[in-house]
């Protein structure tokens, strides 16, 4: 993938993404953390759920919405780009010092949405442009499995200043990772680090890091497996 001209977005001062190639590894979680870690120390935030089908930020952040859309509430923003005023956007929710947006408040939790995967990319782009973020010194975006849509469409149009990979021990998740580590580098956006989650525990009474797979393996409670 070639760097072609990117848009930056007017007033966002760095628009980072947390991704994996493999989903149920935390993406969603450390998205989270990391805009309300950033905003407890000063900075203007916002966050947009990148995950159509499978959106968990609202329930992560207290937004329940647990009747299903019809009609008009269900309908997606997906317009061709244009300028539009202030008061014309859509407002995210503030929740915890954060803005956020997410597909989830369209629908109900548990209903499903199937856009077409090439739709995706224009989802995404629509929503950035779309909402009301105001002027943010950090715009997260919390990014679906895999490295097709909408990251193709973000890295080949978007400036993008950073990338957080995520994964877990096992094999299986650390080679998917790593191919969407091979696909930010192709595009050239700024991979500033992986976090690795369900690797282990601190003991509550010596502080001494126990590895999960000890606990699988045992098969007991954590209870007795406390190394002091």
């Amino acid at each position: 993938m070639h760097r072609t001209q990117r848009t930056h977005l007017e007033n966002i001062g760095a628009l980072l993404v947390v991704g994996s190639g493999k989903g149920g590894v935390g993406k969603s979680t450390v998205s989270v953390n990391l805009a309300v870690a950033l905003a407890k120390r000063g900075a203007s935030v916002g966050l947009l759920d990148g995950d159509a089908y499978g959106p968990s930020i609202p329930m992560m952040l207290g937004v329940r919405k647990r009747r299903a859309s019809q009609g008009a509430q269900a309908v997606l923003p997906l317009a061709e780009r244009k300028e539009l005023t202030p008061d014309k956007k859509i407002k995210p929710l503030p929740r915890y010092g954060i803005k956020i947006m997410s597909v989830g408040f369209f629908i109900g939790e548990e209903q499903a949405v199937a856009p077409m995967p090439d739709v995706l990319g224009m989802l995404i782009r629509q929503l950035l442009y779309s909402v009301h973020w105001g002027t943010l010194d950090y715009l997260i975006i919390d990014l679906p499995p895999g490295t097709s849509e909408p990251q193709a469409t973000l890295c080949r149009e978007m400036q993008l200043d950073g990338a957080v990979l995520v994964t877990t021990p096992q094999d299986i998740a650390r080679i998917d990772t790593s191919k969407a580590l091979a696909m930010f580098q192709g595009a050239r956006v700024p991979v500033l680090g992986v976090v690795q989650n369900m690797d282990g525990f601190l003991c509550p009474h010596c502080g001494e890091h126990v590895e999960i797979s000890h606990v699988v393996k045992s098969r007991v409670f954590p209870s007795t497996i406390w190394p002091c």
